[in-house]
């Protein structure tokens, strides 16, 4: 379901590339006043997910994909996310460094 979220653009930030080894990665935080949008776009896929309570929704996830690979990891708090998000950037940065060298 988060996975969803994030390919419709429904993530706070998006980064990444699924070329780098950093892979792909979104960082959502839904808020509980958010839940009823959220229901209303995404009711089909709530029901397929067999999502009994939207209210799972509620926090703060970082959604990252890498070659075929999708974790999904719900976070304590923001910062935490921030962080680990701040993390994945970084090492894509890096990786963009590495490769724009050899063109």
């Amino acid at each position: 379901m988060l996975y969803e979220m994030a390919q419709e653009g429904w993530g706070t930030r998006t980064a990444g590339d699924l070329a780098s080894p950093s892979g792909r990665f979104t960082r959502i935080t839904n808020d509980p006043r958010e839940i009823p949008s959220i229901v209303q776009a995404f009711d089909d896929s709530i029901a397929q997910a067999g999502l009994a309570d939207p209210d799972q929704l509620v926090g703060h996830f970082m959604v990252e994909e890498e070659w075929r690979h999708l974790t999904v990891t719900k976070y304590a708090n923001e910062q935490d996310l921030l962080m680990r998000y701040g993390i994945l950037e970084q090492w894509h940065l890096n990786w963009q460094r590495e490769m724009t060298r050899f063109d």
